[in-house]
């Protein structure tokens, strides 16, 4: 049988669990992928966390990447580079 204390803590957790919010996570390799994983977390009502790859990624251009949160959207964006070799965006 569980001690009051330990049920009640068992209760709490319970209850509480739904309120953790889901994470999204993406590799990417190129730029292509890198627009699909902003689309997407920009409104899938998640924390989301794009890893992409090392390389150069040719950004510097207006209109090549775009990320617009929804007005709903209050969730984190990460972007990390590779961690092993140089990820450029320019």
């Amino acid at each position: 049988m569980l001690s009051k204390p330990l049920s009640a803590l068992c209760a709490v957790a319970l209850i509480c669990a739904p309120l953790v919010a889901p994470a999204a996570n993406f590799t990417v390799t190129n730029t292509t992928e890198f627009q699909n994983a902003l689309t997407t977390a920009q409104s899938n009502g998640e924390s989301d966390t794009i890893t992409v790859a090392a390389g150069l990624y040719g950004i510097g251009q207006p209109g090549t990447l775009n990320y617009t949160a929804a007005a709903t959207e209050n969730f984190s964006l990460v972007i990390v580079g590779d961690t092993q070799a140089p990820t450029i965006l320019g």
